[in-house]
């Protein structure tokens, strides 16, 4: 055993959202004097830019997400199970050289953000493999690859991987999972930042009499109708980090610097975050206190748990795809996230330290190798 607790970190990079919460994951177990060595097919300077806490770096992917039909951005179940039974296919195929890799590392723990195959990895090297998420690979899949010609085998392959975990860290918005043991509940991981509203303003030379808007809703092109709502509000300034495709040129528009503030601190600088529902952002609004009106993505299983959560919070404003789709009314959706604005109160969100504390316990107590 080493002297001080080496983890391989496994991170998907299916969605940002993921490699955000994973960095707090990081900087949290750098807290307690451990040693990371990340494993994924994340850009290693977005990893960096998240946090201060060093890190090892090995390229490598063992998950696909799920696949999106083009042009209507709804899931295909036919295209994810094709594609994750390639990425089965590549995982059985180099299982002896991750091993090796494995092996000349020597951690005492691995730890997955979803990704199956790392704790069948762990199980073949007889070190502890957990996993920190709010839902499972097979959970998504299931529903979707019933009934599918292969969809059964890939499943089974798929829960095999996933039964191997000595522990499983469940933050909320999560998924119930219940066919997974050893489940152990722990808080909110969300990064946090400082309002930092003055700064923005004077660098995009907004007065402050303009509610600041942070929008994003993905790489989705928006009809006119909908840049009609949002020219309508003129007392708004509609921020985004990178313009959607077709956005037009409006008073009201504004890009927000690489280098104005850090990322962590633009949601808590906003009076209002209107998003799609993803864990990153939603997390994020819980974490600093900020409203939110969310459209729900119907067609990914995880955002009926993302929807549960902000619901229950009190400070999310749900709105309907169509509103943004075929640009329906906006301000009715603003003006009632606005009125949340004094009432809403920031959620517990140190779950990257207690599972940090959590593994170095586990570590400690003798379940390395």
């Amino acid at each position: 055993m080493s002297e001080s607790l080496h983890i391989a970190y496994f991170i998907t990079a299916h969605g940002r959202g993921h490699a955000v919460r994973c960095a707090q994951v990081i900087q949290a177990l750098a807290g307690v004097g451990a040693r990371v060595t990340v494993i994924s097919d994340v850009p290693e300077a977005f990893l960096r830019e998240q946090g201060s806490a060093p890190f090892e770096q090995i390229a490598g992917a063992f998950d696909c997400g799920t696949i999106h039909r083009p042009g209507d951005h709804s899931v295909d179940a036919v295209l994810t199970l094709d594609a994750y039974r390639a990425v089965q296919a590549r995982n059985r195929r180099e299982e002896g050289r991750w091993l090796r890799v494995l092996e000349a590392l020597a951690p005492d723990v691995l730890l997955t953000d979803v990704a199956a195959f790392p704790l069948w990895l762990a199980h073949r090297m007889g070190v502890p493999g957990v996993i920190l998420s709010n839902f499972t690979w097979y959970d998504i899949y299931k529903p979707l690859l019933d009934g599918l010609a292969g969809g059964d085998e890939a499943l089974a392959q798929l829960r095999l991987e996933y039964s191997h975990a000595a522990r499983v860290l469940v933050p909320p918005m999560n998924l119930p999972m219940d066919w997974l043991a050893r489940q152990e509940r722990v808080p909110l991981v969300a990064r946090k930042g400082r309002n930092r509203a003055a700064e923005i303003r004077a660098r995009l030379g907004l007065g402050v009499d303009k509610r600041l808007v942070l929008f994003y809703a993905g790489p989705v092109m928006l009809p006119p109708a909908f840049w009609a709502q949002v020219a309508l509000n003129e007392d708004c300034a509609f921020l985004f980090y990178a313009l959607p495709p077709g956005a037009p040129v409006l008073g009201n528009i504004h890009v927000l610097p690489s280098d104005c503030v850090h990322p962590a601190d633009v949601v808590p600088s906003m009076d209002l975050v209107l998003a799609k529902a993803g864990y990153g952002i939603a997390g994020e609004c819980m974490a600093d206190g900020v409203p939110i009106v969310y459209a729900h993505r119907s067609d990914f299983l995880e955002s009926s748990a993302i929807s549960r959560e902000l619901d229950a919070w009190g400070g999310a404003i749900a709105l309907a795809p169509e509103v943004l789709l075929e640009g329906r009314a906006l301000r009715p959706y603003l003006e009632a996230g606005f009125a949340l604005e004094s009432g809403v109160r920031p959620v517990r969100s140190d779950g990257a330290e207690v599972c940090a504390g959590l593994l170095t316990e586990a570590w400690t107590g003798g379940c390395g190798r």
